[in-house]
């Protein structure tokens, strides 16, 4: 069952419920980030109550979806966040939507420990880049950003983010200008989920935006694997 929460962000060490959906408020990014498309100036909603969880007493969460929310509404803590999570073979999706006062998107944003797990150079492969705007910058930890700007069709546009680790796990991230329909149990295939349109003029992130997402994502995971969580 879905069930919305208000989350309050703090360490690790804080629990987390075992939601399928993180709730916060409606409204802007108070991160600074390079530029992108512009969009207007939002008003911060009000503040949200939490609601009662489905059952009297919830699993405790996976520590790596803990972690990926926890990250995820620090970045934007006046947005407001439906996602649901995911688990299985060493991967952990969290897929859902966002608004932040200019209409829903898509979030889907999904950690990998499988080595071997993700393409070396996305960029050359045409199924990734679908002939838009892609680059790849090489880090300083010896891990591999690439950025794959907005692809439009049909109005809808989407951009993705790779974070690569160097023995080719890591954390993708995809963001688009429509939202998706959240269900009951795991989630069903892409192609199941039938024709999208847009909700919004543009993704709810730039690329620059959802790169600072997933580095701070990945810092905060490692940080969490030398037990200083």
């Amino acid at each position: 069952m879905l069930v919305v929460f208000a989350l309050a962000v703090a360490g690790c060490a804080e629990p987390v419920p075992s939601p399928t959906a993180i709730d916060a408020t409606a409204g802007p990014s108070q991160v600074s980030v390079a530029p992108g498309p512009s969009r207007p100036a939002a008003s911060a909603g009000a503040s949200a109550s939490a609601m009662a969880p489905a059952t009297d007493s919830p699993a405790p969460a996976d520590e790596i979806f803990a972690v990926m929310t926890q990250v995820i509404v620090a970045q934007r803590p006046l947005a407001r966040f439906q996602l649901e999570p995911n688990e299985f073979d060493g991967n952990w999706d969290l897929d859902g939507n966002v608004s932040d006062g200019f209409g829903e998107g898509r979030l889907l944003i999904s950690v990998t420990e499988d080595a071997g797990a993700i393409t070396g150079h996305p960029c050359a492969d045409r199924d990734f880049n679908q002939g838009g705007p892609c680059a790849e910058r090489l880090l300083g930890n010896g891990n591999v950003l690439v950025l794959r700007d907005i692809v439009e069709a049909g109005g809808v546009k989407t951009i993705e983010v790779v974070l690569i680790h160097p023995d080719r796990s890591g954390i993708s991230a995809e963001a688009a200008n429509f939202a998706i329909t959240l269900l009951n149990g795991p989630l069903l295939p892409r192609a199941s989920r039938g024709p999208v349109t847009a909700t919004r003029e543009d993704p709810p992130y730039t690329v620059a935006e959802l790169a600072e997402l997933l580095i701070a994502i990945d810092a905060r995971i490692r940080d969490c694997s030398g037990g200083t969580c």
